[in-house]
């Protein structure tokens, strides 16, 4: 069961660590990409995929407005007034996409530490479920034989001997034991 605990718990941790490495060198990547084809190319999927982070996070380049030309970032680093981009030197976002979307993340992990709770919980449910059902065939192999045995004894009709259950059972287990060989 603790084994199990561990490993959940440290899949959980590698999986996050490895969600915000990869955030964090993509986003960087796309933001350099995004400065080279800023003022060339307005179609570029690219610049729609930074312009809808920086729109919908509200955060402006990496780590903030100088990561673009000192006072000239993208329409989607300014401040919405009615539906409508407002750019001024003071209603640019401030806060970098790095930090913004990595801080949204952290504060969603709880969903997959419960999705791997209940991970943990299905496993040892079906650890528990194995070792019961296991159980339950050895005690139905046990009373087969010893049912088996007390027929042939009835058989022989042997009055001579008094059999008592722990001599059944111990006669049954050699008997099997044997055929088993």
């Amino acid at each position: 069961y603790w084994c199990l605990l561990k490993l959940d718990v440290a899949i959980g941790y590698m999986i996050r660590t490895k969600i915000l490495a990869d955030l964090d060198d993509g986003l960087e990547n796309a933001v350099v990409q995004y400065r080279k084809t800023m003022p060339h190319d307005d179609s570029s999927n690219v610049k729609e995929a930074i312009d809808s982070l920086q729109s919908i996070f509200k955060c402006c380049g990496y780590n903030g407005t100088a990561d673009y030309n000192p006072g000239d970032p993208p329409r989607s680093c300014c401040l919405m007034v009615d539906g409508l981009p407002h750019c001024t030197d003071t209603t640019y976002y401030t806060v970098g996409c790095k930090e913004k979307i990595s801080d949204d993340i952290q504060k969603n992990m709880w969903i997959i530490g419960i999705i791997l709770g209940l991970l943990l919980f299905l496993e040892v449910a079906g650890l528990s479920a194995g070792c019961y059902l296991r159980v339950q065939i050895v005690k139905a192999d046990i009373d087969r034989w010893q049912n088996s045995y007390n027929k042939t004894l009835k058989q022989q009709d042997d009055s001579n001997h008094v059999y008592t259950r722990s001599h059944v059972r111990s006669l049954t287990l050699r008997t099997r034991n044997e055929e088993i060989r």
